[in-house]
């Protein structure tokens, strides 16, 4: 499957999914991204990585809630914006920038609810197994194997959750 087939049925099976379910969905990512931040913190001594932690931790908690404070999340994606790792200061900080924008992203989604959010966060990952696919194999991996085995896995879970 392409990358665009993919995305439209991902953003079509996504649509359908309770605002609970939704953020279950994108914190299943977010974890998953996590440990490639704590790699680059360890490995270059910078970023925040109790920031990311209190952004995921913040939206378990919240998935349930009808409202929330919307100071109290705008400066959780401040503290989030300045972990964001800049690549063009460290030039191997993609994978670490693509697990801080996804805790991002879903922290701006609790706020608007804007599914694009959601969409986005299934790219990083996308990205972030064809970043590591490239660097493994230095070939082009649209239908990589890790990379259709993660398509498929987020379309599995969309349907368990």
């Amino acid at each position: 499957m392409s990358s665009e087939e993919f995305i439209n049925i991902l953003e079509e099976r996504v649509e359908r999914l309770s605002n609970v379910k939704v953020i279950d969905f994108a914190l299943n990512i977010c974890h998953r991204l996590l440990p490639y931040y704590i790699k680059f913190f360890d490995e270059y001594n910078w970023g925040n990585i109790e920031a990311l932690s209190e952004g995921i931790r913040f939206c378990e908690k919240l998935k349930n809630l009808k409202s929330v404070e919307k100071n109290v999340v705008q400066d959780l994606m401040q503290q989030i914006e300045e972990a964001l790792t800049d690549t063009e200061e460290f030039e191997d900080g993609s994978l670490a920038l693509n697990a801080s924008a996804a805790v991002l992203e879903l922290v701006e989604y609790v706020l608007d609810k804007d599914l694009s959010h959601i969409l986005n966060i299934s790219s990083y990952m996308t990205d972030t197994i064809d970043f590591i696919a490239r660097e493994n194999v230095n070939e082009l991996s649209v239908n990589h194997q890790e990379l259709v085995k993660e398509r498929k896995y987020q379309l599995e879970l969309i349907s368990q959750i």
